[in-house]
């Protein structure tokens, strides 16, 4: 299915009907987005969605509040603040009369992207069985076949169920193929990336950060590629390629969907280096943690804190080092599943 097709014809009826303002806000939502563009979105979303809603556009409504969701949960990682929106979407996109909108199949991944921010392994199950239901109704014709497809292999690589998810990675390149498609060299390719190098195949992982590309995921995908790259020389022990790799912060840093990778290898490389564990890096480390927080992306935010901990123990700060563990019982709270959680926070009070 040409899931843009619908759009274009629009295009020209809004035109034709006067309503070129709602018309503009439509090209420009997904082109900001996939440019980290959020803040603009922001200020004009809501006027947007109110004018879909003025013309009785109820399609053009559902497209709209996906483009943000994909905004601020997909790019910014913020499910505290709307999952609520995410499940109303949900609830709005498949009544009978809008369920034949294409972006009726997004919607349910974006609620999927809600759980996984949230608590990404604690609601791992949960995504596997929604992402099961939207393959059944869609086909590689659909461009957001590897959209689903990507979320699908991220909860099994949440799950920690890493043959599985190389096998799912497997058969959605053999039915692209098959429909004429193309392997995908983006958002699949990437889950692929990080599945062999959390299994210690980091060879494999290099092979495929080399061809991987996607012309139309903008500065976001090759910010997030570069710090995949630097993530799987982390994984192979190569901490201070690692570093050199990593892009600058402020160049990732409206990009939150992949600060938890970028602070990870910052973490890994100071623990190898202790003479980069300086104020800045510190710094960094302590904005990140808090922004977790502060988004209710939790098992990040837990696990994050739990890197303070270690770091602050190390030079001796027990003060900071009680602080950050009080995130990360705030954090275990919010938890759908503990899964360890509650041991790892003994373990450390009692270190």
């Amino acid at each position: 299915m040409d899931m843009w097709g619908w759009t274009y014809e629009v295009d020209d009826e809004l035109r034709d009907s006067g309503q070129d303002k709602l018309a503009d806000y439509m090209e420009r939502i997904p082109h900001d987005t996939v440019n980290g563009h959020h803040n603009k979105i922001d200020k004009y979303a809501d006027e947007a969605i109110a004018l879909a809603r003025e013309v009785g556009h109820p399609w053009v409504e559902i497209f709209l509040r996906h483009w943000r969701l994909q905004s601020a949960v997909l790019h910014r990682q913020k499910p505290k603040d709307m999952i609520k929106e995410a499940v109303s979407l949900l609830e709005f996109a498949h009544r009978p009369d809008n369920e034949g909108c294409p972006q009726s199949v997004c919607v349910v991944q974006d609620l999927a992207n809600c759980y996984g921010a949230f608590d990404g392994p604690g609601f791992a199950d949960e995504r596997i069985d929604v992402c099961k239901e939207n393959f059944a109704r869609i086909n590689p014709s659909w461009s957001c076949y590897s959209c689903i497809g990507g979320e699908y292999a991220r909860a099994l690589l949440d799950a920690e169920r890493y043959d599985e998810c190389l096998e799912l990675l497997d058969q959605c390149d053999r039915e692209l193929i098959e429909a004429g498609e193309g392997k995908d060299t983006g958002e699949l390719l990437l889950v692929r990336i990080l599945a062999h190098a959390q299994r210690g195949e980091c060879d494999a992982a290099r092979k495929y950060a080399d061809i991987a590309k996607n012309p139309m995921g903008g500065k976001a995908f090759k910010n997030q590629l570069a710090t995949t790259r630097a993530y799987v020389e982390m994984c192979d022990g190569h901490f201070q390629k690692a570093l050199e790799m990593l892009p600058p912060f402020k160049q990732v840093k409206l990009h939150t969907t992949i600060h938890y990778w970028w602070a990870e290898v910052l973490y890994r490389a100071c623990l190898d280096q202790p003479e980069l564990l300086n104020a800045e890096n510190l710094e960094l480390l302590e904005y990140i943690a808090d922004d977790m927080e502060q988004r209710g992306t939790y098992r990040q935010s837990l696990l994050a804190n739990s890197w303070l901990v270690d770091v602050y123990r190390r030079n001796q700060d027990t003060a900071k080092a009680t602080k950050a563990i009080d995130a990360m019982k705030r954090a275990q709270a919010q938890l759908n599943k503990d899964l360890g959680a509650a041991a790892m926070i003994e373990a450390l009070e009692k270190a």
